[in-house]
């Protein structure tokens, strides 16, 4: 679901410039993290989620009111058993898939922090 809105909000960038831009990716930024809150704490995250995150992520920039996403988005990934640093599927018992394993050379740049499962609800 995050995925398709994704889309269109960013088919929506034809039209859509400046603070019309701005507001919308602050009214989306806001409904992810209430969705997020509410799948974590119904304990429905899977890998749907953290993917429709992390695709909202690379739209949003590094705006302000995307931070919660970014702080939830390696606990989402965890959650969905998937890597923490590139998403892709791993096993129940690793948090990186063989390609983002210590050591390689091909580690994607994407931070491998920790972070709690559940987004903030305030916003600035």
């Amino acid at each position: 679901m995050v995925g398709k809105v994704i889309e269109l909000r960013d088919a929506l960038t034809q039209y859509l410039k400046g603070e019309s831009l701005h507001s919308l990716d602050t009214e989306l930024a806001l409904w992810i993290c209430n969705l997020v809150d509410r799948r974590t704490r119904a304990g429905t995250v899977n890998a749907g989620l953290a993917t429709g995150v992390a695709r909202a992520l690379d739209s949003f920039g590094d705006m302000p009111e995307a931070d919660p996403l970014r702080e939830a988005l390696p606990a989402l990934r965890r959650q969905a058993r998937l890597c923490l640093s590139c998403g892709q599927p791993v096993s129940r018992d690793e948090t990186a898939c063989a390609d983002c394993q210590p050591g390689r050379s091909t580690q994607p740049a994407v931070a491998r922090s920790v972070s709690r499962p559940s987004v903030r609800r305030e916003h600035s």
